[in-house]
């Protein structure tokens, strides 16, 4: 009898969660509908397991069911990394980014991805003219051999 009871806990819906992997005809509103539904299959697991538990603990039996959680990182959070990743940069700042980082020791996808080099390269430099204790006398650009320029 409780075997029936569980299997029909269990089986009131088959959800398992939904993760994008193509995001190129989705937008940023989709995923988070997606990502929603995926909070409400968790919570529906959630409920299920805790009434198949309040069953057996009348019978003094016990069980130990995990439910998975929702997949992380969520498809809101995988849209934005992709989103960044497939921006188109100017090729030439985002070599000499490249090379300025791996001179300073940092190796392009193992410490910082494409997308990030400029950036991070620009932040590297700022901090660097800001250390030196010599008062610049003319534009930050023309101190440092050059502050790499996205619109080149």
């Amino acid at each position: 009898m409780y075997n029936q009871i569980i299997r029909k806990i269990f089986s009131e819906n088959n959800d398992s969660y939904i993760v994008l992997s193509n995001f190129e005809n989705t937008s940023e509103y989709q995923c988070i509908k997606l990502d929603r539904k995926n909070d409400k299959i968790y919570c529906a697991l959630l409920n299920r397991v805790e009434k198949a538990s309040k069953i057996l603990g009348e019978t003094g039996l016990s069980i130990n069911i995990e439910v998975p959680v929702p997949p992380n990182p969520s498809n809101f959070d995988s849209y934005i990394l992709w989103k960044k990743r497939n921006v188109m940069k100017k090729v030439i700042p985002q070599s000499e980014a490249v090379l300025f980082l791996y001179s300073h020791n940092l190796y392009l996808n193992t410490d910082y991805d494409a997308y990030q080099a400029i950036d991070l390269a620009n932040e590297i430099k700022t901090k660097e003219l800001k250390n030196t204790n010599v008062k610049p006398t003319a534009p930050p650009s023309t101190l440092y051999p050059y502050l790499i320029d996205d619109n080149k």
